[in-house]
């Protein structure tokens, strides 16, 4: 089962060189996805880590179940990253999901109070092969995962404040079904 899982992952992963062999119509369950994701928070060595989901059960985004975990996971393990580097002992992430105005895209928003960074480099993170991290190599996951958002009719954008500020990281990707009615209540419109 876990070489399945593994050869499955691997596939994913390389299908974005090759858009039309990506599956995304897939119905993601957002939520289950997010607490997955912030699974890999609690096994990263450093600072302790407080975080927080605040997302409606069940919402289902369309996209690829795989390539989206191996994405929110990049995503919390960068914002954990962030903390440990701004050299405190312990840290915020908080991730939130709120509706469209439409009901047919909802928007993920991961904000950690980690070292930020500031406009010369916010410019550059998502260029293949830059990093921020002096002890990282290769740069590729914010460049993939953006790119792959793309593919999967999604985008992905990072702002901060300044260094030393935090960092918020902001996908939007559509629904699997548009919400309407009494489920769309459940929801805040983003704003």
């Amino acid at each position: 089962e876990a070489g399945r899982c593994l050869t499955e992952a691997l596939e994913a992963m390389r299908a974005p060189c090759d858009p039309a062999r990506v599956p995304r119509d897939e119905a993601c369950d957002l939520t289950r996805a997010l607490g997955r994701a912030a699974t890999a928070a609690r096994f990263i060595e450093g600072p302790k880590i407080d975080l927080s989901i605040d997302s409606p059960p069940g919402l289902q985004v369309r996209g690829n179940r795989v390539l989206l975990a191996q994405i929110l996971e990049n995503l919390v393990v960068n914002a954990t990253e962030a903390i440990a580097a701004s050299g405190r002992g312990q840290g915020r992430i908080a991730i939130g999901v709120t509706l469209s105005e439409d009901g047919r895209r909802c928007r993920v928003t991961l904000a950690d109070d980690g070292d930020g960074f500031d406009a010369a480099i916010g410019a550059r993170l998502f260029e293949r092969g830059f990093s921020t991290r002096t002890d990282k190599h290769g740069g590729l996951g914010l460049h993939w995962c953006a790119n792959t958002l793309s593919v999967l009719g999604g985008s992905l954008s990072l702002s901060s404040p300044g260094t030393g500020l935090g960092a918020v990281a902001c996908l939007d990707l559509p629904l699997f079904l548009p919400l309407t009615g009494a489920s769309a209540g459940r929801l805040r419109p983003a704003g």
